[in-house]
């Protein structure tokens, strides 16, 4: 990004746009961390739990995000589970990438 203006212009601007959501603090980084899980992205997982724990978020409801398939959800199920209208990127369950729709699918909390 460092060499690309246009990128971090674009940046700045989507990440406005998000800000400007009706989700809470909280909610934004439960997000952002379940997208750095779905990318394999470990330095966005580590800044998006450590923001995520800072925001209030439960330390069971990051974990739950940062390994779906052995943790038991709380809270951040909910949270993704009523974005899912919203989130267009993945193949799972409302549009969810998998790795984030199975384990919701499994724990129930997703109808």
């Amino acid at each position: 990004m460092a060499k690309a203006p246009t990128l971090v212009n674009a940046f700045v601007a989507v990440s406005g746009q998000f800000g400007g959501t009706r989700f809470t603090g909280g909610e934004r980084q439960v997000l952002l961390l379940s997208n750095a899980v779905a990318n394999r992205c470990a330095w966005a997982v580590a800044f998006h739990s450590t923001m995520a724990l800072k925001e209030g978020v439960e330390p069971g409801d990051v974990d739950a995000v940062r390994h779906p398939f052995t943790a038991r959800c709380g809270g951040c199920c909910a949270t993704m589970s009523r974005s899912r209208r919203s989130c267009s990127t993945g193949t799972g369950h409302g549009g969810l990438p998998l790795v984030i729709a199975q384990p919701l699918a499994s724990c129930g909390r997703v109808t």
